[in-house]
């Protein structure tokens, strides 16, 4: 087969400024002969790969391929039962229900030889296909591979704009990076919500300019009523430092928002109460027994 392209080309990024104008990021020539330039076809094998759903010609569609990441040759019918489950949750939900008819999707499985992914905080460490690990970037809860090779040959058996990998695993994780990929565990209590919430900002450019997502702040009122002084006007905060909290009966609206209650809740005068406290275990595994070896004065009271 012939390789293509077969001349010199210029590889060019370009973007849409707030005028809707596009200007150059980046530009590169490309040069066919170039020494570097890899030219076999990807050797991986043993690839299970299956057809999801199919809309039309790849280069007139969205094209989704999810990635199989620590299930066992023995798996594979478990790999199959979840791909069906998480691609019916994300075509179900909006705005992929109304556009269902603009995407391609494919399963791709690379069996591992264990099953799980590594855990570094337990001292668990798997050999998997895409080398996939808990606690990247210092983060307990987050997931993500550095093996960005393996990833591409994996996924190059098919079509793709972007790429879900699926961890067959128990434990809350994932990550989205945008126009990279996006990570979810399968077998949690928040695994639906997992796909949907890592796969957007995959694929779409949610944060404005110098903006964040306005939900963000709504643990600002609750932060107030402990007696801090916080000015919110979207996209911004201004936090007025003042010299002491006070406990107070508050409740969490998402994980990040419970995480800073109950750190206020340590610093502040008093008992503090953080109601709907299992948005925090999404991220932070048994938060107030590692808060309490570390001599917080601090109880969990029951699953609210």
């Amino acid at each position: 087969m012939q390789t293509l392209p077969t001349d010199t080309v210029i590889f060019e990024l370009k973007r849409r400024n707030r005028d809707n104008l596009t200007e150059s990021l980046f530009q590169c020539e490309i040069d066919p002969a170039d020494v570097s330039i890899i030219r076999n076809e990807p050797s991986e094998k043993d690839l299970l790969v299956i057809d999801i759903l199919q809309n039309g010609k790849p280069h007139n569609k969205v094209d989704i391929v999810f990635l199989g990441e620590g299930y066992t040759a023995d798996q594979s019918e478990k790999f199959k039962a979840d791909l069906t489950r998480f691609t019916d949750i994300l075509l179900g939900s909006e705005p992929f229900l109304s556009k269902k008819k603009d995407f391609n999707l494919y399963g791709v499985l690379k069996p591992s030889t264990e099953s799980g992914v590594d855990e570094p905080r337990a001292g668990y460490f798997k050999h998997t296909s895409l080398s996939a690990t808990f606690n990247s970037l210092g983060s307990e809860r987050y997931l993500l591979t550095e093996d960005n090779r393996s990833v591409r040959d994996i996924a190059s058996v098919v079509p793709y704009d972007a790429i879900c990998i699926m961890v067959n695993h128990h434990r809350y994780g994932g990550g989205g990076i945008y126009n990279l990929f996006c990570t979810f565990t399968t077998d949690n209590q928040w695994s639906d919500y997992l796909l949907v919430h890592e796969f957007g900002p995959t694929i779409i450019a949610f944060f404005r300019q110098g903006g964040i997502y306005p939900d963000r702040f709504n643990h600002a009122p609750e932060l107030g009523r402990m007696g801090a002084h916080v000015e919110v006007t979207p996209p911004t905060a201004i936090v007025n430092g003042v010299h002491r909290l006070y406990g107070a009966y508050v409740m969490a609206s998402d994980l990040r928002a419970g995480a800073a209650l109950v750190l206020a809740g340590l610093a502040a005068d008093g008992e503090t109460n953080v109601r709907r406290i299992y948005h925090v275990d999404r991220g932070y595994e048994r938060m107030a027994d590692k808060l309490g070896a570390l001599g917080a004065s601090i109880e969990r009271l029951g699953e609210d």
